[in-house]
């Protein structure tokens, strides 16, 4: 019941969490590049 009252916000919540983890890892492999 939860899952269906908050979808929209996960939803938004999810694309944030991933668009952070994609920009960590780009961040990460960068540094690995340069390092």
């Amino acid at each position: 019941m939860l899952k269906r009252r908050f979808f929209q916000n996960d939803f938004r919540v999810n694309l944030f969490f991933t668009i952070s983890v994609v920009t960590i890892f780009l961040i990460t492999s960068l540094m690995g590049y340069a390092a």
